[in-house]
């Protein structure tokens, strides 16, 4: 197993970046799982604050770490076009560098807390993209900075909260509309039963 720390630059950010990449002992391309980071974590928190090293042992699969700061990964004027960054920079990068498959039936996205808001919104915004998502302790809430939780110290609460109430980040609107394409990616949800997320997580399991 291989791990690459990589810095590159992002057209849909205008600046440089960085992400890991675990890859597999083996010369033939690979499918991708793209991993998404919290709003606390960084490109590095996957692999600090969990086993995904261990766990990706013995599994033909590149896991890739991008830096998504706290932009929940959206397009918007206050943090940046980090949806732009992840479907196009980031993939593109990936399979133009690394030995991997290409295509959308190669292709999952995951993430935690903000990352699995993120995961779960890029792959129903772009079914053509992704043909699984994995959601861990989704931090699901489009309303949250009303709430007093994680909008609320946002730093760019006033731009942001609004942008995720519009059709183009509700995952309710986005989950119709990948139904209606015939293309709705497999999608997992899971939570602690323990962890403060867990109603959110029980409505939108039983939403899908």
């Amino acid at each position: 197993m291989s791990l690459c720390h990589v810095e590159f630059r992002s057209h849909a950010l205008g600046k440089m970046t960085h992400m890991n990449v675990l890859l597999p002992d083996t010369d033939e391309p690979v499918p991708t799982v793209y991993m998404l980071h919290g709003n606390e974590g960084d490109h590095e928190s996957w692999l600090r604050d969990s086993r995904m090293t261990c766990h990706a042992r013995g599994h033909r699969l590149a896991l890739v770490f991008p830096d998504g700061q706290r932009s929940r990964y959206v397009n918007s004027p206050a943090c940046g076009q980090y949806e732009d960054f992840i479907v196009e920079d980031v993939i593109g990068y990936v399979e133009r560098t690394f030995p991997v498959r290409t295509g959308r039936d190669c292709r999952a996205i995951a993430g935690y807390s903000m990352g699995g808001y993120g995961a779960l919104m890029l792959a129903l915004k772009h079914p053509d993209v992704f043909a699984a998502v994995s959601g861990h302790s989704g931090s699901y809430y489009n309303g949250l900075w009303r709430e007093g939780g994680w909008m609320s110290v946002h730093p760019a609460r006033e731009t942001l909260g609004p942008l995720l109430q519009t059709p183009a980040y509700d995952i309710r609107h986005l989950a119709r509309a990948a139904l209606a394409s015939g293309q709705l990616p497999a999608i997992r949800l899971d939570c602690g039963v323990d962890d403060h997320l867990i109603e959110i997580n029980r409505k939108f399991h039983k939403f899908f």
